[in-house]
C-alpha cells in the first residue's frame, strides 16, 4: 500500500510538471506578473480610498510597511518610493473622480490569473466579459476590506495582549506570542486567499477540498521562492550590472514572474490530482462491472 502511494504522488509531480509545460506555464507566469504590476498601483489607490471613507487610512500604510519587509529587499527599494508617492496623491483627494475606473484597472491581475487557471484545468472561459469583470471587482472589494481588518487587528492585537500579559504573568513573551500571531495570520490568509482565487476563477465547478492542496503547495513554493531569492539578491545578484537603471525594475519583474508560476504549478496540481482520481474511479467502475453476473 505504501508502494502504491508512493508510485500515485510521483506520477501526480511527473503529471504536474507537463502540465505545466504543456501548457506554456512560463509564458502565462510572465503575463500574469505584467498585469500584476500594472494593477498593484490602482489596486492600492482603491485601497486607499477605501480605508479613508471608513477612518482607517492608517492601516494602508501599516499594510504597504508590513509587505515591504517580507519582500526581498531589492524589490522593497523598487516598490516603496512608487507606492509612497501614490499613496501621498491619493490621500490629497486625485481619486474622488476616478474611484471606479481605479477598481476597474485593479482587476486587470485578477483576469490574466484567471486565464492561465482556465488552461490549466483544460477548459474554455464562457462566463460573459461583464461577468467576469463583476467578479474580479468584488474579489478586490474582498481583498481590501480583509487586509483593512488584518491591519486594524495588527494595531489593537497588542493593546488588547498587553493587558491579558500581565494578569497571566507573562509580559516578558508578549513580543514573541504578537509577532507569532502576526507571522501565523498572515501564512494563513495567503493560503487562504490562493484556495479562494482556485476556488472561484476558473470555468470548474469544484469545492474546497479540491483546491486546498494546490493551494498548500503554491504558498509553500512563493514562501521559498521568498527565501531563496532573498538570498540570491544578497549572495549573487548584480542586475545593475546588466540593465543599470532599470535593475531594480527587472528584479520586482522577475519576483512577479515567480510568484505567478508557483500559482499556475499550484493549479495544474489540483486539475492533475483532478484527473488522476477520475481515472481511478473510472478504472474502480470498471472493475466492479466486471465481477458482476452477466444475465
Amino acid at each position: 500500500m505504501a508502494l502504491v502511494s508512493v508510485a500515485r504522488y510521483f506520477d501526480l509531480a511527473v503529471n504536474t510538471a507537463k502540465r505545466f509545460l504543456m501548457h506554456e506555464g512560463m509564458t502565462r507566469a510572465g503575463a500574469i506578473s505584467f498585469s500584476s504590476l500594472f494593477a498593484l498601483f490602482p489596486f492600492l489607490l482603491f485601497l486607499t480610498a477605501l480605508a479613508a471613507m471608513v477612518g482607517e487610512t492608517a492601516a494602508v500604510r501599516d499594510f504597504v510597511n508590513y509587505a515591504m519587509k517580507i519582500l526581498p529587499p531589492d524589490v522593497a527599494g523598487t516598490l516603496q518610493p512608487a507606492i509612497e508617492q501614490v499613496l501621498g496623491a491619493s490621500e490629497g483627494g486625485v481619486l474622488t473622480f476616478s474611484m471606479l475606473m481605479t477598481l476597474w484597472a485593479a482587476t486587470s491581475g485578477v483576469e490574466a490569473l484567471r486565464d492561465a487557471l482556465n488552461v490549466a484545468y483544460d477548459v474554455e472561459q464562457q462566463r460573459h466579459f461583464l461577468m467576469r469583470r463583476l467578479q474580479g471587482t468584488l474579489i478586490v472589494l474582498m481583498s481590501s476590506v480583509v487586509i483593512l481588518f488584518v491591519m486594524t487587528s495588527f494595531v489593537f492585537l497588542p493593546l488588547l495582549w498587553e493587558p491579558l500579559a500581565q494578569w497571566l504573568h507573562i509580559a516578558e513573551a508578549t513580543f514573541w506570542i504578537v509577532n507569532g500571531v502576526q507571522i501565523g495570520l498572515s501564512i494563513l490568509l495567503v493560503w487562504a486567499g490562493i484556495a479562494l482565487l482556485y476556488r472561484w476563477l476558473p470555468n470548474v465547478p469544484q469545492n474546497f477540498r479540491d483546491v486546498i492542496p494546490g493551494a498548500i503547495l503554491s504558498g509553500v513554493l512563493w514562501f521559498a521562492i521568498l527565501a531563496v531569492f532573498s538570498w540570491y539578491l544578497r549572495s549573487f545578484g548584480r542586475f545593475t550590472v546588466i540593465y543599470g537603471s532599470l535593475g531594480g525594475i527587472v528584479v520586482t519583474l522577475m519576483f512577479f514572474y515567480l510568484s505567478a508560476t508557483s500559482l499556475i504549478i499550484g493549479a495544474e496540481f489540483n486539475a492533475a490530482r483532478r484527473l488522476q482520481r477520475v481515472s481511478r474511479e473510472t478504472a474502480e467502475a470498471a472493475a466492479r462491472n466486471t465481477l458482476l453476473p452477466k444475465p
